[in-house]
C-alpha cells in the first residue's frame, strides 16, 4: 500500500538530484566562466586563418553575411565559399563581389560524387584550398555579432595543444511562440556542450561557430567514418576527436555568430530529426550523460505531477520543485549572459515542461528514421 508512494518520491528526489548535478556542473560552469578580454586577442594572436562557408541556393543570405565577413578586425584572413551546385544567382553575385573584396576566394561544384553526403563534399573542398591552417566555419544563413569574432575564435589556437575551439550560435529574436522555443531549445544545447567543453568532457558543436587546425582535420581523416550520414560535419567530428587537452570554448557578446531561426514547425522539425538522428552516433559515454539529463527531467515532472496529484507531501514536493525551478531560471539566465546572448524570459517554466516532452518525441522519431538530406 505504501510501496508506490514512497518509490514515486524517491524517484522524485533522484531527478532533482540529477538535475541539480547538471545546472551546477554542466551550466553552472557556463556561468561562472571568466572569459578574456577580445581585444587582447585581437593585439595579441594574429595567426593567419581561413573562414569557410558552404552555401547552396543562399544569394540572399550570402548578401547579408558576407560584408560582415569583410570587415572582421583581424590581421590576415581569407573568405573561402564554396557554392555548392547552387541553381539561383549565387555565381553571379560571388563572382561579382569577389573583385571588390581580394580575401574573398570562391569555389564553384557543379557536381558531388556518390560516396559522400553533400555538404561534407562541400566543406572538404573548402578545406583542402585552404590556405592557412587554422580553419573557422560558419553558415550562410548567419551573421557575427561583432568585428572582433574572428579575434574570439582564434585566441585559444594561442596553445599548441588547442586543436578545436567550440563557439555558441544563437537564433535571432523574432516574434511568435515558436521562436521563443527554439532559442530556449537552442540556448539548453548550448549550455550542455559549452559546458561539457568546459568541464573537460566534449561532445559537440555547431557548424554555424566553430574552428579546428587543417593538419589535425587531415591527421584524423576528417569525415571519413561519417562521411555518408547527413549532417555530422561538426558534431560527429567534435565527438570522435574532441578531448579534454585539445579543445577550447570562445564565448562572449564577441563571439557570438546569430543565425536565422526555422519560421515553420515542419523546416524546424526536420532540421532537429537531422541533428537527432546524428547523435545516435555519438560514443556510448556520451549518449549515457545526455541520456541521464533527457531521464531525469521528465522522471521529474511524472513524478512530480503523479505526487502532487495524489497529495503526497505536497509541501515537500512543491518545495522541490520550487527550488529547481530557481535554479534553472537564474542559471540559465546567467549563463546565457556569459553566451553573450541574453535569455530573459519569464516563461522558462513552460517552456521547460514543454522541452521534456519534445525531446522525448523526437527522441522515438530518431530512433526510427535511418536517412535524412541536407537540403
Amino acid at each position: 500500500m505504501y510501496f508506490l508512494p514512497a518509490l514515486l518520491l524517491v524517484l522524485f528526489a533522484l531527478s532533482v538530484i540529477v538535475q541539480f548535478y547538471y545546472y551546477l556542473f554542466r551550466f553552472g560552469r557556463v556561468a561562472a566562466y571568466k572569459k578574456a578580454d577580445p581585444a587582447e586577442g585581437a593585439a595579441g594572436f594574429t595567426g593567419p586563418i581561413s573562414v569557410i562557408v558552404s552555401a547552396r541556393n543562399e544569394r540572399a543570405n550570402l548578401e547579408r553575411l558576407l560584408p560582415k565577413l569583410m570587415e572582421q578586425q583581424y590581421q590576415d584572413y581569407e573568405v573561402i565559399v564554396v557554392n555548392d551546385n547552387s541553381t539561383d544567382e549565387s555565381k553571379d553575385y560571388l563572382d561579382g563581389f569577389k573583385q571588390q573584396f581580394p580575401k574573398l576566394r570562391v569555389i564553384h561544384l557543379e557536381q558531388t560524387p556518390p560516396h559522400i553526403t553533400a555538404k561534407k563534399y562541400a566543406l572538404t573542398m573548402g578545406i583542402k584550398h585552404a590556405k592557412h591552417n587554422l580553419l573557422v566555419f560558419t553558415d550562410a544563413d548567419c551573421l557575427p555579432a561583432s568585428d572582433l569574432w574572428l579575434a574570439c575564435m582564434a585566441e585559444p589556437f594561442r596553445e599548441a595543444e588547442v586543436q578545436i575551439v567550440l563557439g555558441y550560435s544563437p537564433y535571432e529574436a523574432h516574434s511568435g511562440f515558436l521562436n521563443r522555443f527554439i532559442r530556449f531549445e537552442t540556448l539548453h544545447t548550448g549550455l550542455m556542450y559549452i559546458g561539457a567543453a568546459l568541464a573537460g568532457k566534449p561532445y559537440m558543436g555547431v557548424g554555424r561557430n566553430m574552428a579546428y587546425r587543417k593538419s589535425f582535420f587531415l591527421e584524423t581523416k576528417g569525415f571519413i567514418k561519417h562521411r555518408t550520414i547527413a549532417g555530422g560535419d561538426d558534431d560527429l567530428f567534435v565527438n570522435q576527436n574532441g578531448t579534454k587537452k585539445n579543445t577550447r570554448v570562445a564565448i562572449g557578446a564577441d563571439a557570438v555568430v546569430y543565425s536565422i531561426p526555422k519560421k515553420t514547425v515542419k523546416e524546424w522539425y526536420r532540421q532537429k530529426l537531422r541533428h537527432m538522428v546524428v547523435g545516435k552516433l555519438y560514443r556510448k559515454s556520451t549518449k549515457w550523460r545526455l541520456g541521464w539529463h533527457a531521464a531525469s527531467q521528465l522522471l521529474f515532472w511524472i513524478t512530480f505531477i503523479l505526487l502532487l496529484s495524489l497529495w503526497i507531501e505536497p509541501y515537500w514536493i512543491l518545495g522541490g520543485f520550487l527550488v529547481r525551478l530557481i535554479l534553472l531560471y537564474y542559471v540559465m539566465i546567467a549563463a546565457s549572459k556569459k553566451l553573450g546572448a541574453n535569455f530573459t524570459d519569464w516563461s522558462i517554466f513552460l517552456l521547460d515542461f514543454l522541452f521534456v516532452f519534445y525531446y522525448l518525441f523526437i527522441g522515438i522519431a530518431a530512433f526510427f528514421t535511418k536517412k535524412t538530406t541536407w537540403k
